[in-house]
C-alpha cells in the first residue's frame, strides 16, 4: 500500500506559510529599460548563444540560460550586475515572463512551453553599450560554454537535470527524473526495466508536498493507489501499462503546475498573480473529472465489476465513466473543493 508523506517544500528561506504565494517582494519598475543595460544584455546574450549553437532559439533553453544568467548575477559582488527577471516555476523549470519583457523579447507560441521559439523585438537587445563596464566579460563566456555544452535537441535531458538543482521543491526533480527515464524507456532509447520504474515511481510518491494545494492531495493520493499495481505488477517489457502510468501522471503534472507557478514565482505584479490563480482555479475541477473518470475506467478494467455482473467490459465502462463524469459536474456546482 502506498501512503502519500507530507514533506515541507525547501523553497528560500523567506517562504511564507499557509498556502501564501511565495515569491520575493520585488517588481521591475516599468520593463527592463528602468533597471539599465543588464537585463538587456543578460536577454540578448542568451539569445545569441542559444542561436550560434543551435541554429534556432527554443523557448525552453532561452528560459533556462536566462535564468542560469539571473542567478550567476544576482551572486556577483558588482551590485550594478544585479536586475529582476519576472519568472515562475511550471512544466519544465522556470519560466521568464513574456508579458512583462514584451519589449525585449517575444515567444512565438508562449502557451507551448517546449516547442516555443524566442526572438529578440529590437536589436538594441544585443547593444552592450549602456550595461555596465565588465558585464560583457562576466557573462558571454558563461552563456557561450552553457549554450555549446547543451548544443542540439540531444542537449536539453541535461540541461533540464542541471537546471532542476535550483528548484524548490524536491517532488519536482523526482518528477523530471520519473519523466526522463520512462520516456527515454518507450522511445527505445534505454531498455525498461520495470523493477527501476517502480523505484522511481514510489520515490515521485513520498516526495509529494500535501500542503502546496491540499485540494490536490487527495486526488494524488487516489491516483498513486490506482497507479501502483500497474506500475509495480508490471512485467519488463509491457509498454502499454508503463505508457497509461507515464500520461496519466503528466496530466496530473498539468493541473499540479499551475498551482505550482502561483505559490513560486519572482517579480510578478499583483495583476498576473491574479490571472495564473483564476487560471489553476478554473483547471481544477476540470482535472478532477478527468481523474475520475479515469479511475472509474481502470477499475472496470480490473474485471471485478464486468465479471459480477456477466456484462460485456466497453459498454459498462462508458456508462460508468459518463455518469461519473455527471456526477462530479453536479458536485462541483455544490463544493468549491471540487
Amino acid at each position: 500500500m502506498i501512503e502519500v508523506k507530507d514533506r515541507a517544500p525547501r523553497g528560500n528561506k523567506d517562504e511564507t506559510a499557509g498556502g501564501k504565494a511565495h515569491r520575493h517582494k520585488v517588481r521591475l519598475p516599468s520593463g527592463p529599460s528602468a533597471q539599465g543595460g543588464v537585463p538587456r544584455a543578460a536577454l540578448g546574450t542568451s539569445i545569441s548563444s542559444i542561436r550560434e549553437a543551435d541554429g534556432r532559439v527554443s523557448g525552453l533553453k532561452f528560459n533556462i540560460l536566462a535564468m542560469e544568467l539571473y542567478w550567476k548575477l544576482s551572486k556577483a559582488e558588482n551590485k550594478a550586475f544585479h536586475f529582476v527577471l519576472p519568472y515562475r516555476w511550471y512544466l519544465y523549470g522556470a519560466v521568464v515572463d513574456g508579458y512583462m519583457l514584451r519589449d525585449c523579447i517575444k515567444f512565438d507560441h508562449p502557451d507551448n512551453e517546449l516547442g516555443t521559439n524566442v526572438e529578440a523585438v529590437s536589436a538594441g537587445l544585443f547593444d552592450m553599450r549602456s550595461a555596465p563596464a565588465g558585464l560583457r566579460e562576466e557573462i558571454e563566456p558563461f552563456t557561450w560554454d552553457l549554450a555549446r555544452k547543451h548544443a542540439g535537441q540531444a542537449g536539453i535531458p541535461g540541461m533540464l537535470r542541471d537546471h532542476y538543482r535550483m528548484v524548490p521543491l524536491p517532488f519536482q526533480r523526482d518528477f523530471l527524473e520519473w519523466s526522463q527515464l520512462t520516456r527515454a524507456m518507450l522511445f527505445g532509447y534505454e531498455p525498461d526495466d520495470s523493477r527501476t520504474v517502480a523505484l522511481h515511481f514510489n520515490r515521485l510518491v513520498k516526495s509529494y508536498p500535501q500542503e502546496l494545494e491540499p485540494r490536490l492531495t487527495s486526488a494524488f493520493g487516489r491516483l498513486a493507489l490506482c497507479l501502483e499495481p500497474i506500475v509495480t505488477g508490471r512485467t519488463t517489457g509491457d509498454l502499454g501499462k508503463l505508457r497509461e502510468a507515464v500520461t496519466a501522471l503528466w496530466d496530473f503534472w498539468t493541473a499540479f503546475c499551475l498551482f505550482l507557478s502561483v505559490r513560486y514565482n519572482e517579480g510578478l505584479p499583483d495583476a498576473r498573480l491574479k490571472s495564473y490563480r483564476a487560471h489553476a482555479e478554473t483547471e481544477l475541477p476540470a482535472y478532477k473529472r478527468r481523474l475520475s473518470a479515469y479511475l472509474e475506467n481502470g477499475y472496470l478494467q480490473e474485471g471485478f465489476i464486468a465479471t459480477r455482473l456477466g456484462q460485456d467490459i466497453a459498454p459498462l465502462s462508458r456508462f460508468m465513466v459518463e455518469k461519473a463524469r455527471l456526477t462530479l459536474e453536479k458536485g462541483c456546482h455544490q463544493s468549491p473543493d471540487l
